[in-house]
């Protein structure tokens, strides 16, 4: 490193003010620099390891989230379709007791407890059709897509 100065002053008690230059010439040479290039090398390659050790953690992370949203949509999915064969089940359930009712073969309550059956296999659909629909939407988050809130599919 080489630096310069150079100054122009008046000085003095008395006018007029004296005046004189002065000037300077500074080198300085690193003879020894007590290895730090080499522990800077070394500093920035742990840091390397460190950045790409946080890469792959993310990537299993990424693939770990993929996989558990996948499963939970599936699970949600064949919930909705047994709901689904549930509400058959219930609707035919009840259309017998209304017929056994209507032939005097039944008691009332057993056409309460069919309607009664019926609204909770309902309910039942509805809410797995809400959650298959968590599900679908936490898998696309997942996947990094933009969702869709029209209804269209």
């Amino acid at each position: 490193v080489i630096s310069g100065s150079a100054n122009y002053m008046y000085v003095g008690t008395d006018t007029p003010l004296d005046h004189g230059w002065t000037a300077g010439v500074t080198v300085s040479v690193p003879i020894f620099n007590g290895f730090s290039t080499q522990y800077k090398v070394l500093e920035l390659q742990a840091n390397l390891k460190t950045i790409n050790a946080r890469i792959k953690e993310l990537k299993q992370k990424i693939a770990l989230e993929l996989e558990q949203e996948f499963l939970a949509m599936r699970e949600s999915d064949e919930r909705r379709l047994g709901a689904e064969v549930l509400v058959r089940q219930s609707k035919e359930n009840l259309d017998l007791a209304n017929e056994r009712y209507a032939a005097g073969l039944a008691i009332n309550v057993e056409v309460v407890d069919a309607i009664y059956m019926y609204a909770n296999a309902q309910f039942s659909h509805i809410s797995a059709q809400y959650d298959h629909k968590i599900a679908l939407a936490r898998l696309e988050k997942a996947m990094g897509r933009q969702i869709d809130y029209s209804g269209k599919e």
